[in-house]
């Protein structure tokens, strides 16, 4: 990962507002992503990108990306 979120930890997303983050990455072939909160998948949330419009309490935690590629894997994460 070449590029981390730009959302830090001290930043706040007011109930029901939108939460962005997005990395950049850097690798052999076609890169895959992943993103997870708490450590567990987010399903289908497999693009460079993430959006959660509409985010409540249950939305907090700590996200991170995993970027893959042929030759291995590259964990970032941000809370």
């Amino acid at each position: 990962i070449v590029k981390e979120p730009a959302l830090l930890a001290n930043d706040q997303i007011e109930s029901g507002g939108t939460l962005q983050l997005s990395v950049v990455a850097e690798g052999a072939g076609q890169l895959k992503y992943q993103w997870r909160r708490n450590g567990f998948p987010l399903v289908g949330k497999t693009a460079p990108a993430l959006v959660l419009p509409g985010v409540r309490g249950g939305d907090t935690g700590m996200y991170s990306a995993f970027a893959n590629c042929s030759t291995r894997r590259h964990p970032f994460c941000r809370g």
